[in-house]
């Protein structure tokens, strides 16, 4: 009389499965990843897109001014078009209470000591806001390549003092090597760190041969 085989797994056997699952794990986790990162990179074109949204409802609301703060913090006047409570600071909120003035990408800036792997939205011309023209939209020539809205990874107790035209130590390009843009007309780009959009001056000139004035100066 022949012994039926044991239907339970041998150490052999339970091996292979698992290493089988380990494989097959080793093959996904790039593709998840990629995903994943897409994910956030979506999300943060969503944030870009709503925040520069609420700059131009702000402008319609106040007769084509954009958000200018007499101290320096324009984000605190947004705080009823995003629903965020923001106050004084750059950009007045931690990522847990405001996340859409958050990438949701974390980056620690290795330029900078005081790096708290934030990412947040700050306007391109900042000389703009603070110029004669007082962040008056329709001052803003050719909006639809203005870039209004951009990405940057500094301490946020440092300021926002970063763009016009490309500070290469503050801005990023995080989603698959591209950074996303709001424009002036209210759309939203993702671009990459090639000229003439990011000319690699750490500078706030306007002087000179600056290939990328035509994207940042927006009464250029």
């Amino acid at each position: 009389m022949t012994r039926e085989r044991s239907k339970t797994f041998t150490l052999i056997e339970l091996l292979v499965v698992i290493a089988i699952i380990a494989i097959l794990a080793a093959l996904l986790m790039p593709a998840l990843s990629k995903t994943r990162a897409k994910g956030r990179a979506g999300s943060c074109r969503n944030n870009v897109k709503q925040f520069t949204q609420a700059n131009i409802m702000y402008a319609d609301d106040y007769q084509g001014w954009l958000p200018v703060d007499v101290d320096g913090y324009h984000y605190k006047l947004l705080r009823n078009y995003l629903n965020y409570p923001l106050s004084n600071g750059t950009p007045g909120a931690t990522r847990q209470v405001a996340p859409g003035v958050f990438c949701p990408e974390v980056y620690f800036n290795p330029y900078y000591a005081s790096s708290d792997g934030n990412v947040y939205y700050v306007w391109g011309d900042r000389n703009f806001l603070n110029s004669d023209y007082g962040g008056f939209l329709p001052k803003a020539r050719n909006p639809s390549v203005k870039f209004m809205i951009l990405e940057i990874s500094r301490s946020t107790a440092g300021g926002n003092a970063a763009t016009r035209y490309y500070r290469y130590k503050n801005n990023v390009f995080l989603h698959d090597k591209t950074m996303n843009i709001g424009f002036y007309d209210g759309h939203v780009e993702a671009f990459r760190d090639i000229q003439p959009y990011f000319y690699h001056l750490d500078t706030t000139t306007t002087a000179g041969n600056n290939a990328a004035r035509p994207y940042w100066a927006s009464d250029y």
